[in-house]
């Protein structure tokens, strides 16, 4: 016979999508108002494929070829690592700016970043 026990989980924190989307400022906003109710962190983890790895998969894999021959000496790929930069540097600013809209010295928020599989972070996020 199989008996299932209920047993109680304690929540200790909450994991907010970051990005540079308008909609960042609002889901992060709900996250802090949640962590503060639940007295529990707040992780806000920002994760982009490698930009070669995510620009061979755009070009390369659908078209069999590799993305070198569409960035000739690599300016593409340059210039999504340059793109990318700049909508992680963005999305830190909003983490930044609503963080301090409404201080709250019971809440402890951190920034994450991930390049590549974003697993091993949330995995140490988790048990952290």
């Amino acid at each position: 016979m199989l008996v299932a026990v209920n047993t109680p989980t304690t929540l200790t924190s909450l994991l907010v999508h970051a990005d540079a989307s308008e909609q960042f400022a609002s889901r992060l906003r709900l996250a802090l108002r949640l962590a503060r109710q639940l007295d529990v962190t707040l992780d806000a983890l920002y994760a982009v494929p490698n930009p070669a790895t995510a620009l061979s998969y755009s070009f390369g894999t659908a078209l069999g070829t590799s993305y070198g021959s569409y960035g000739g000496d690599g300016k593409m790929v340059e210039a999504l690592v340059k793109a990318e930069t700049e909508q992680r540097n963005r999305s830190h600013a909003v983490f930044e700016r609503v963080r301090l809209e409404e201080p709250d010295e019971r809440i402890t928020a951190h920034w994450l970043e991930s390049t590549g599989d974003p697993a091993p972070t949330l995995v140490e996020s988790a048990w952290a």
